[in-house]
Protein backbone atom coordinates (compact mmCIF):
# COMPACT_ATOMS: atom_id res chain seq x y z
CA UNK A 1 0.00 0.00 0.00
CA UNK A 2 2.81 2.47 0.96
CA UNK A 3 4.43 1.33 -2.55
CA UNK A 4 1.28 2.53 -4.72
CA UNK A 5 1.14 6.08 -2.52
CA UNK A 6 4.87 6.80 -2.84
CA UNK A 7 4.46 5.56 -6.56
CA UNK A 8 1.09 7.95 -7.05
CA UNK A 9 3.11 10.76 -5.51
CA UNK A 10 6.28 10.92 -7.26
CA UNK A 11 4.09 10.57 -10.87
CA UNK A 12 1.91 13.70 -9.96
CA UNK A 13 4.90 15.41 -8.95
CA UNK A 14 6.76 14.59 -12.20
CA UNK A 15 3.97 15.53 -14.51
CA UNK A 16 2.80 18.79 -12.70
CA UNK A 17 6.34 20.08 -11.56
CA UNK A 18 9.40 18.81 -13.45
CA UNK A 19 7.90 17.79 -17.12
CA UNK A 20 4.55 19.17 -17.30
CA UNK A 21 1.85 18.90 -20.24
CA UNK A 22 2.34 21.62 -22.62
CA UNK A 23 -0.85 23.08 -24.24
CA UNK A 24 -0.02 23.74 -28.12
CA UNK A 25 -2.62 26.60 -30.01
CA UNK A 26 -3.46 24.96 -33.82
CA UNK A 27 -5.06 26.36 -36.37
CA UNK A 28 -7.62 24.27 -38.92
CA UNK A 29 -5.20 24.77 -42.12
CA UNK A 30 -2.72 22.65 -39.94
CA UNK A 31 -4.62 18.95 -40.19
CA UNK A 32 -4.31 16.13 -42.25
CA UNK A 33 -6.07 15.91 -45.23
CA UNK A 34 -8.84 13.42 -43.82
CA UNK A 35 -9.08 15.66 -40.32
CA UNK A 36 -9.81 18.55 -42.95
CA UNK A 37 -12.62 16.63 -44.64
CA UNK A 38 -14.15 15.74 -41.40
CA UNK A 39 -14.05 19.46 -39.92
CA UNK A 40 -15.30 20.55 -43.57
CA UNK A 41 -18.22 17.86 -43.29
CA UNK A 42 -19.09 19.09 -39.34
CA UNK A 43 -18.98 23.21 -40.94
CA UNK A 44 -21.75 21.73 -43.24
CA UNK A 45 -23.86 19.90 -40.83
CA UNK A 46 -23.80 22.94 -38.43
CA UNK A 47 -24.93 25.46 -41.41
CA UNK A 48 -27.89 23.06 -41.93
CA UNK A 49 -28.80 23.76 -38.14
CA UNK A 50 -28.30 27.34 -38.21
CA UNK A 51 -28.22 28.45 -41.23
CA UNK A 52 -25.83 31.23 -40.70
CA UNK A 53 -23.44 31.25 -44.15
CA UNK A 54 -21.32 34.22 -42.46
CA UNK A 55 -20.32 31.83 -40.06
CA UNK A 56 -19.89 28.61 -41.90
CA UNK A 57 -17.33 31.06 -44.29
CA UNK A 58 -15.17 32.08 -41.61
CA UNK A 59 -15.03 28.64 -40.71
CA UNK A 60 -13.99 27.74 -43.72
CA UNK A 61 -11.68 30.54 -44.22
CA UNK A 62 -9.68 28.76 -41.21
CA UNK A 63 -8.38 26.23 -43.43
CA UNK A 64 -6.70 28.46 -46.00
CA UNK A 65 -8.56 26.51 -48.75
CA UNK A 66 -8.32 28.82 -52.01
CA UNK A 67 -11.90 27.17 -53.39
CA UNK A 68 -14.30 25.89 -51.31
CA UNK A 69 -16.52 25.17 -54.12
CA UNK A 70 -14.50 22.69 -55.87
CA UNK A 71 -13.59 21.29 -52.34
CA UNK A 72 -16.72 20.68 -51.12
CA UNK A 73 -17.76 19.09 -54.64
CA UNK A 74 -14.48 17.00 -54.45
CA UNK A 75 -15.16 15.73 -50.96
CA UNK A 76 -18.80 14.93 -51.94
CA UNK A 77 -17.94 12.98 -54.71
CA UNK A 78 -15.10 11.15 -52.89
CA UNK A 79 -18.29 10.51 -49.81
CA UNK A 80 -20.55 8.92 -52.80
CA UNK A 81 -18.06 7.06 -53.81
CA UNK A 82 -17.23 5.53 -49.79
CA UNK A 83 -20.98 4.91 -49.95
CA UNK A 84 -21.85 7.76 -47.48
CA UNK A 85 -25.23 8.64 -45.94
CA UNK A 86 -27.27 11.23 -47.19
CA UNK A 87 -27.00 12.50 -43.74
CA UNK A 88 -23.30 13.51 -44.50
CA UNK A 89 -24.00 14.42 -48.43
CA UNK A 90 -27.09 16.64 -47.76
CA UNK A 91 -24.47 19.09 -45.73
CA UNK A 92 -22.05 18.94 -47.78
CA UNK A 93 -24.24 19.72 -51.03
CA UNK A 94 -26.61 22.47 -48.88
CA UNK A 95 -23.51 24.51 -48.00
CA UNK A 96 -21.49 24.16 -51.88
CA UNK A 97 -25.17 25.64 -52.94
CA UNK A 98 -25.59 28.12 -50.35
CA UNK A 99 -21.77 29.48 -51.32
CA UNK A 100 -22.71 28.99 -55.07
CA UNK A 101 -25.65 31.49 -54.25
CA UNK A 102 -23.95 34.03 -52.14
CA UNK A 103 -21.01 34.10 -54.90
CA UNK A 104 -23.12 34.91 -57.91
CA UNK A 105 -25.76 37.46 -55.73
CA UNK A 106 -21.54 39.12 -54.95
CA UNK A 107 -20.37 41.57 -57.98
Amino acid sequence: MVGIVIGLTLGLVYTWVIDPAMSVEMSPDSLHADYKEDYVLMIAQAYTNDSNLELAKTRLAALKIVDFNQFLTALADKKMKQGASSDDLQPLLALAQALNNSSEATP
